[in-house]
């Protein structure tokens, strides 16, 4: 076919042939790139039958080489996947290793999981499934957004999977609690959100159904009952972002002028404005954690040798929804200012606490504190002028069971 076309190329260049000088590859006058009038003159001098025998011959010729240059290639392929093997040789036989199966761990301070062979049971710096009197302890107990991977391995009492699931009973560990709570809010900022809201909620907090369930937390020396609320302090000049290690030096450079006055049953929740980071070493407010309390030693500066403060930041922005099982800001900062309250209260000494033993008051060494077993159920509770105000719900060691209030 390409024969024909251009053999009628070429006759139709023989009518309409225009004579130019004969010193190029175009020798018939055609306006034809030098390759192409080349092929053109060759096709000519060519019989039709010597041309499409020519052709056949080398098609068949690529055949033939391509099939040569695939079975060699086989043969190869061949070679490396099977031994060589004599007339009385046996081939050993190929077995497949035995993979262990990877296993899941998580730690309390953490939401990365770690592998590990199932042969060896996984190891940590401090193994919730493993712990025991001298064993050391986290520095601060985390409260985790709803459906973050530890609060999931609680639901799901997959935390320990080498253990039997031990119940929540909360152990006295003979550290402070705090008796008659003493609230002093902290509002870090002018732009702090819910100010008075938040005072009149630990107004009520301190003498709510929540205390008689916690009084059943009293100990020999100190016995748990309602507490008071004490004018907050509103800070002038905050930092754009802060971390917990200034917080702390922040706390006791108050105590040093004199502008805070701790005593042994003082609370300091600090509120935060929106959209600020507070960082606890690498976590990030309301994207690793809701909020935290814990400890710092003031015997040098102060009367009283600890100071308990909680870190509640705002819950909106990244925390909104995330944080106390409710769509509206407040509730969700009530519900968490409720966890921090009452675990402050309960185990005042946490921060300081490296074993299980005093300054450690009551703690889980499997699932943590009051409020962790019962993370984010939130819960409503009245006062006497019939407002609602959301709560979340706490462990009760009496009922063996989250309520937000004593039985009677």
């Amino acid at each position: 076919m390409l024969l024909n076309l251009l053999l009628q190329i070429a006759f139709l260049a023989t009518i309409f042939a225009v004579p130019v000088p004969d010193s190029g590859p175009d020798r018939r006058g055609l306006n034809l790139p030098p390759r192409i009038a080349d092929g053109v003159a060759k096709l000519l001098s060519l019989d039709k039958r010597e041309y499409v025998k020519k052709k056949q011959q080398s098609h068949h010729g690529k055949k033939v080489h391509s099939k040569k240059k695939v079975a060699n290639k086989a043969e190869k392929v061949n070679a490396l996947r099977a031994p060589s093997k004599t007339k009385n040789q046996k081939l050993p036989k190929v077995t497949k290793k035995k993979q262990n199966k990877a296993t899941k761990t998580l730690t309390r301070n953490t939401y990365h999981t770690s592998t590990a062979k199932a042969a060896k049971k996984p190891t940590a710096t401090v193994n919730p499934c493993t712990l025991k009197h001298n064993a050391t302890l986290p520095k601060v107990q985390i409260v985790f957004p709803m459906g973050s991977p530890i609060n999931k391995a609680i639901e799901n009492n997959t935390l320990c999977p080498y253990t039997v699931i031990p119940s929540f009973t909360l152990t006295y560990y003979n550290g402070p609690i705090l008796g008659n709570v003493e609230v002093n809010p902290i509002f870090y900022g002018n732009t702090t959100q819910y100010q008075s809201g938040l005072t009149k909620f630990y107004n009520f907090l301190v003498t709510s159904p929540i205390m008689d369930l916690l009084s059943q937390y009293s100990t020999k020396a100190t016995k748990l009952s309602y507490g008071t609320v004490k004018p907050a302090y509103v800070e002038q000049k905050p930092l754009s972002s802060i971390n917990d290690t200034q917080i702390q030096l922040y706390l006791r450079n108050l105590v040093k002028a004199g502008t805070l006055k701790p005593n042994k049953n003082s609370y300091y929740p600090l509120h935060f404005p929106p959209n600020m980071d507070i960082m606890y070493g690498s976590l990030h407010s309301c994207v690793d954690y809701c909020g935290y309390h814990s400890t710092i030693s003031i015997s040098d500066i102060a009367s009283t040798p600890y100071l308990s403060y909680g870190v509640i930041p705002d819950q909106s922005g990244d925390c909104f929804g995330g944080c106390g099982a409710s769509f509206v800001i407040f509730e969700g900062l009530t519900s968490v200012a409720t966890h921090e309250f009452a675990e402050s209260i309960t185990n005042p000494g946490k921060g300081l606490a490296t074993r299980y033993s005093s300054p450690l008051g009551w703690y889980n060494g499997y699932y943590g504190e009051i409020g962790d077993e019962c993370n984010s159920q939130l819960t409503y509770l009245a006062d006497t002028n019939g407002t609602s105000w959301a709560v979340c719900n706490l462990w009760s060691n009496k009922d063996s069971k989250c309520a937000n209030r004593a039985s009677s």
